[in-house]
């Protein structure tokens, strides 16, 4: 499930796509206007856990929108992928949260390999 700050939580599917040239996160069933989901090339993505310090408030842990959407026992389940988005000179965060605790875990070591 992916939470946003504007829109109602949806349910989507990760996948990496090849273009020959380089490889892209897609997030198949996310929202069309969801600016976060747009598709990008792998190097402009970091990854965190959910129960990582929050690098905006450092007392905090994840983000608001997970802190707002989430039960706390669920923080387990739940990552944060960190977008540069070069075009708009911002940051950007997905907040995403796995069906389970060893989903998340499988998809985070995952991701950070693929992210090095």
């Amino acid at each position: 499930v992916k939470f946003s700050a504007s829109l109602p939580p949806s349910r989507i599917t990760i996948v990496m796509r090849s273009t020959g040239r380089t490889e892209e996160l897609v997030f198949e069933g996310a929202d069309p206007k969801d600016p976060e989901c747009a598709t990008r090339p792998l190097t402009s993505f970091k990854i965190r856990r959910a129960t990582d310090p929050d690098p905006d408030v450092k007392h905090f842990a994840g983000t608001k929108v997970l802190r707002d959407n989430i039960d706390p026992r669920d923080a387990m389940k739940a990552f944060i992928f960190e977008v540069k988005d070069t075009s708009a000179g911002v940051k950007l965060n997905i907040n995403v949260q796995a069906e389970s605790e060893n989903d998340a875990e499988k998809m985070i070591v995952g991701f950070r390999l693929l992210f090095a």
